[in-house]
């Protein structure tokens, strides 16, 4: 085997770089005495270079035991690194017993060595494979015909597939009975589901009922096999599979070759010359008042190394010029050209990958030695590629993402990371590409930093990356109870000759509450989702299509974006990271429907091109000279002092399991200072830098859809909305520190109702940990965490506008922990109080106007914040009818519809009633919004005769805690108009920037809508004083 002549340290060292590095040990699966020709004597008379590999070897532990367990008939989950021989755990089975199979791989190009070992061994043992997907079908179809394909596929002994093209055939297999691997599935008795880790919540959930279909389909005689790298709840996916098919499920766990390693970060270049300027400036820096960290650098140059970015900033602060100390990736990467060991380089972008195997070849000279890697290479060059990797003549490789998982390219002895990815998955992903094989005896890994995400670790000490590195991963969210998966199966059952037999009552009342069910079929609405519901997103299967133009006018076509990338990614104005281009617009279908993107490259021309774009850069040239920094577009992109974000209107569920809706809103540009601004917190001295926000005034178009599930939570007035999204954002940090949540799978945000605040919880995907969360456990490790340096960077990674919340509390996590609990109390204590509330309500009074109540709530609605314009709604209740209006405000001047609701009150006032209004301070600040201050005065002057009563009030001292009026309503059955589409007419409306007429237009089409919610609202007033007081007056 080929042996480094460069070994990195040496290298940095005669190039004049500083680094730091630390060693990771390496392990080695252990080893059975059995040989894999033992088990399939067949493997020794191979020809194929795969088979012969594997004579003479002797197989792991860990695949004996997956092995034996497949033969006592268990289903087996096989936990184990990459390049630890899963494959031929299962496939030893396959063969052994002569059992068909199906195997599924995420995608089937990034499988393509597993695909080629499996074909060689089936060569060699005379089996039939067949791998196949959505184009594979397509062209075998052209040149056998479906029937002949059919049978070909029925008679084969391994058929390797991926989820999006057998989700499609177990449709038309259960509706039809005439899916391609229709006869198949009736054969097989081993289903093999590769990469589990690579699934997201929702994919996840289809899995589940593709294997629950299928069972249902052929019987209970299939057996599962899982095959994970970084599963961390095994037990819970175990027990799952052994309801699905009636096996018990063993959990098999492996070591895969790691062969010891050495973790290089390169911290720039002249450093000592660096240290040697700082300490000169000792005095100057003492003065701007930085801590013991920084002055302990300049003391000891051991010390300096490892803080060389926080002293860099320091003196940039103190306004000291000081040699930068950036490295250049080139001028490191080009000696490895000459090396006979294998380096694949990461970067964050194609561009990125393209540029940098450019300049190599251009100092080298050795254009054989160097390539590049992505998906914008076709697919007949990257296999060449590939191969002359594998013998041996090109020694570089640099690639975006794509040889991150699943391609075998050889013995890679580095791996280079030219900035380091946002997730410590795709770190580790990124990792497991080298040192596979086991005589490999060492490796490297070096880490160059290059984006803000690195320098804002650095920054923080080079230890902090190396505790980054370490901290626990992400967990593959797992839950069987989704209902994402009952939405699937439902449908299909409804619809399947075969199954429709299984539907349960239960099942049509799921459809028929989420609109989906009339009569005794599939509503419109029910046929439309089962034809979005496909496996990697709710949308056609195909995405949207997207056109580069380049600057000589030459037009290339690139990979499509999907249909939520398009909403939350690719609008006018926002950056395309994958291409170093800028989306200019969008080609339309009609309404709202996007055909087509189009990017061109960032660069300011391109964007002087664009009004929306034009009128953006020239804010942010007026931002950067304010701060007194050049302005340069495409050096800020590079260096990450410029990223886009879409910021969407979202309508998620708010009680559960729901439709959710996305509409993108607008662009922003957030530009970051070049210079930073200090903060010190004890002996440290931090640095952070200002941030702007530049909105891009250009259209916004298409809408994503699906199914999820979410909540909205009312919480007292007297919360801080800016301090309770903090709260929440702590709170998922600590789902993904302590309960390895990945960041995102929950979103969160705090909405007002004018004085009403609430808490909005979502999920993306439909994963059910909202319902499934044991938020009591999670209160309990928010009462205990303590947070490090580590949770300051995913604060700000998360959450920019908590972040600057967090740095103006002088990064304080008190407060954050204070509103985290806070925000769990109101989360966990919801579901309590309505269970507690419901099971105290054996009756309800009967309202009446003999009593003598009334009840009285409002509602404002602004609009416009400039010119506080609006709509208000009024609803006046008296036991048995409603008096309701609803009217505008602009300037803060009302029209005189409200006078009628005055008139109401007066006469019932005068006929001796008592007004009831829940909550009196929220109908005060809704009158006080909408100028309505004859209407507050009227009622003001009842408190002075004990004629106005809080309801709110009363109802909390009988049950002995406080409960919301959105909890009253939804415990009595109040209002078919839902907070949600209340909260859906503000935000649409305000998308559009209304004027006065739009203001009017909006008050008489969505009127009945307002004014039945707040019906619901004076009818939960109402009966939440006669419920509160008589339960006041059985304990008296």
């Amino acid at each position: 085997m080929e042996r480094p002549k460069i070994e990195t340290g040496s290298l940095l060292d005669m190039l004049g770089y500083s680094y730091y590095f630390f060693d990771q040990s390496g392990e080695a699966p252990e080893f059975t005495e059995k040989s894999f020709e033992e088990i399939i004597p067949e493997l020794s008379k191979g020809s194929t270079k795969k088979t012969m590999e594997l004579v003479g070897k002797k197989l792991y532990r860990h695949q004996l035991e997956s092995l034996q367990a497949l033969r006592d008939g268990y289903n087996i989950i096989l936990k184990s690194g990459t390049g630890s021989g899963k494959t031929e755990a299962w496939f030893l089975y396959t063969v052994e017993k002569k059992i068909k199979t199906l195997s599924i791989y995420p995608t089937l190009a990034l499988a393509y060595d597993q695909l080629n070992r499996l074909s060689q061994y089936c060569h060699d043992l005379s089996m039939k494979i067949m791998i196949l997907d959505a184009a594979r079908k397509q062209e075998l179809i052209s040149k056998q015909g479906f029937r002949n394909l059919k049978r070909t596929i029925s008679e084969s002994d391994l058929v390797v597939t991926n989820p999006a093209f057998l989700l499609n055939d177990v449709k038309k297999t259960a509706l039809q009975g005439n899916g391609v691997l229709s006869s198949f599935f009736q054969k097989m008795g081993l289903i093999v589901i590769d990469d589990f880790d690579f699934y997201g919540p929702r994919e996840i959930a289809l899995l589940f009922s593709i294997l629950k279909i299928l069972v249902k389909i052929t019987g209970e005689n299939i057996q599962f096999a899982f095959m994970t790298a970084m599963l961390a709840n095994p037990e819970e996916v175990a027990e799952y599979l052994s309801t699905i098919n009636g096996r018990d499920t063993k959990i098999i766990s492996g070591k895969a070759f790691k062969a010891k390693n050495r973790v290089y970060i390169v911290l720039g270049k002249n450093l000592r010359r660096l240290w040697e300027e700082a300490r000169k400036f000792r005095d100057k820096l003492e003065q701007i008042g930085v801590g013991r960290d920084i002055l302990n650098s300049l003391e000891d140059f051991k010390s300096f190394q490892q803080n060389v970015y926080r002293v860099w900033d320091a003196l940039r602060y103190a306004g000291i010029p000081a040699p930068e100390p950036w490295s250049d990736p080139v001028e490191i990467l080009s000696n490895y050209v000459y090396d006979e060991a294998i380096t694949l380089v990461f970067t964050r972008s194609i561009e990125r990958a393209e540029e940098i195997t450019r300049r190599i070849i251009e100092k080298t000279g050795r254009r054989e030695r160097v390539a590049s890697h992505h998906h914008l290479i076709s697919r007949e060059i990257r296999r060449e590629i590939e191969d002359a990797v594998r013998s041996g003549l090109v020694k570089v490789l640099v690639s975006p993402r794509t040889l991150s998982q699943g391609i075998d390219i050889g013995e890679v002895l580095r791996i280079i990371h030219i900035g380091l990815p946002d997730s410590l998955r795709e770190f580790y992903q990124r990792e497991g590409r080298k040192g596979r094989r086991m005589e490999t005896k060492s490796t490297e890994t070096v880490v160059i930093p290059q984006g803000s995400w690195d320098y804002d670790l650095l920054s923080r000490g080079v230890k902090t990356v190396e505790k980054w590195l370490n901290i626990s991963l992400e967990k593959v969210v797992v839950n069987p109870r989704n209902k994402y998966s009952t939405l699937f199966e439902t449908l299909l059952k409804i619809q399947s000759p075969v199954l429709k037999k299984d539907l349960t009552n239960q099942e049509i009342d799921f459809l028929k509450n989420l609109g989906l069910f009339d009569g005794l079929e599939l509503s419109r609405a029910g046929k439309r989702v089962w034809r979005q519901m496909n496996f990697y997103e709710y949308a056609p299967p195909y995405g949207i299509k997207r056109l580069k133009i380049e600057e000589d006018g030459l037009t290339i076509r690139l990979e499509d974006v999907s249909h939520c990338d398009l909403v939350e990614k690719f609008q006018p104005g926002a950056i395309d990271y994958t291409s170093d281009s800028i989306v200019t617009h969008h080609r339309l279908g009609g309404g709202r429907t996007v055909t087509s993107i189009t990017v061109e490259p960032l660069r300011e021309r391109t964007l002087r091109r664009y009004e929306g774009t034009a009128y953006a850069l020239e804010e942010y040239e007026r931002v950067k000279e304010s701060w007194s920094e050049q302005p340069n577009i495409w050096r800020d992109y590079v260096q990450g002092k410029l990223h886009s974000n879409v910021f969407c209107v979202v309508h998620p569920p708010m009680d559960g399991f729901g439709k959710y809706v996305k509409i993108p809103n607008r662009v922003e540009w957030v530009v970051i200072g070049e210079k930073k601004k200090m903060m010190r917190k004890g002996d440290e001295t931090l640095f952070y830098r200002d941030k702007r926000s530049i909105v891009v005034a250009a259209p916004t178009y298409g809408k994503y859809e699906d199914y999820t599930y979410g909540v909205i939570i009312e919480v007292g007035l007297e919360e801080d909305p800016e301090l309770l999204r903090l709260g929440l954002a702590y709170l998922m940090i600590i789902l993904r520190r302590v309960f390895g949540i990945p960041l995102e799978t929950i979103m969160y945000n705090v909405i007002r109702l004018g004085e009403r605040k609430f808490i909005a919880l979502h999920e993306p995907e439909s994963a059910g940990l909202i319902e499934k969360i044991e938020w009591g456990q999670v209160y309990k490790e928010a009462q205990v965490y303590k947070p490090d340096e580590i949770d300051e960077i995913l604060l700000e990674a998360l959450d920019e506008y908590s972040y600057s919340a967090f740095t103006s509390l002088k990064l304080e996590w008190k407060i954050a922990e204070e509103y985290a609990l806070k925000a769990l109390d109101y989360i966990r204590r919801r579901e309590k109080i309505i269970i507690e509330f419901r099971d105290k309500l054996l009756e309800v009074p009967r309202p009446s106007r003999s009593l003598k109540i009334a009840s009285i709530q409002g509602l404002y609605l602004q609009l416009r914040e400039d010119f506080n314009s609006g709509i208000y709604v009024l609803s006046v209740f008296d036991g048995e009818e409603n008096f309701s209006c609803t009217g505008i405000t602009e300037i803060s001047k009302p029209d005189h519809n409200y006078l009628q609701i005055q008139e109401a009150v007066s006469r019932l006032i005068d006929e001796g009633f008592k007004i009831v209004t829940y909550n009196i301070k929220v109908l005060y600040d809704y009158l006080d919004s909408a100028g309505l201050k004859s209407l507050k005065t009227l009622i003001r002057g009842l408190e002075s005769t004990d004629s106005l009563i809080d309801s709110r009030e009363i109802l909390s001292r009988s049950l002995g805690y406080p409960i919301e009026l959105e909890d009253v309503k939804k415990v009595l059955g109040l209002s078919s108009t839902s907070l949600g589409e209340i909260m859906r007419i503000i935000e649409d409306s305000r998308r559009m920037i209304p004027k006065l007429d739009l203001i009017e237009y909006i008050s008489r089409t969505r009127s009945s809508q307002l004014i039945e919610f707040l019906e619901g609202d004076s009818k939960a007033g109402y009966l939440s004083y006669l419920i509160g007081q008589k339960q006041l007056e059985e304990k008296r």
